[in-house]
């Protein structure tokens, strides 16, 4: 590998985890005059979004988490050749996310931008991971156990695309390294699941007034 080649991977890799950091769901938070970070389960992800703020909030945090890891893919992917290298800028995309250095590395779960580096790596199984997402949702109505069960499904799902040559066997890191860093923001999410105490899809965060007032200051 040439020197520039390493520092232009370098370069790519580095603006992944930049890309990836932008706080959306924080931002959005501070726009309605509060630090989502306070609120409950302390995240920055479209599952606290919706809780605390509600859908048309979560519905844009969502997109722009999902295009993170969609854009710093395809930047990838067209600027280099490498597979490993796609799979770099796919993982610091979601580590970025997870630990934005913008707001001290308090971040969200990585579920949506992983979800959008499938989608630019292989648009098939990122639907068929989708699938295995909506319907623990629709079932339980738990968005947490749907990222889980989409996370534990990821390294099976691309291993066996990978097998069958339609897509890089590379990417089969990707999903082992995506599915690690989604279940371990989640490992809260599993015990309060065990106990029962997980919050359901229509289950609000009470943000009073005067806690507005005092974020916004």
């Amino acid at each position: 590998m040439a020197t520039t080649d390493f520092a232009a991977y370098l370069v790519l890799v580095l603006g992944s985890y930049l890309l990836g950091s932008f706080p959306t769901g924080y931002i959005v938070g501070r726009l309605r005059g509060i630090d989502i970070r306070k609120y409950g389960s302390g995240k920055t992800g479209g599952t606290n979004v919706l809780r605390t703020l509600g859908w048309g909030a979560m519905a844009l945090v969502a997109v722009v988490d999902i295009a993170k890891g969609f854009i710093s893919v395809i930047i990838a992917q067209q600027v280099t050749g490498p597979s490993f290298v796609v799979v770099l800028c796919g993982v610091a995309a979601v580590a970025g996310h997870n630990w934005p250095i913008y707001i001290r590395f308090r971040g969200g779960s990585g579920s949506g931008t992983a979800f959008g580096v499938f989608i630019a790596m292989a648009p098939l199984v990122a639907l068929t991971l989708f699938i295995f997402f909506l319907v623990p949702v629709i079932l339980t109505r738990y968005m947490s156990l749907g990222s889980i069960m989409a996370a534990t499904a990821a390294p099976i799902i691309v291993s066996l695309f990978a097998k069958d040559s339609w897509i890089p066997p590379e990417y089969a890191y990707f999903a082992l390294a995506a599915a690690a860093l989604v279940l371990w923001r989640h490992r809260a999410n599993m015990g309060r699941l065990l106990a029962g105490k997980e919050a359901r899809i229509g289950e609000r965060v009470d943000i009073a007034p005067d806690a507005r007032g005092e974020e916004a200051q």
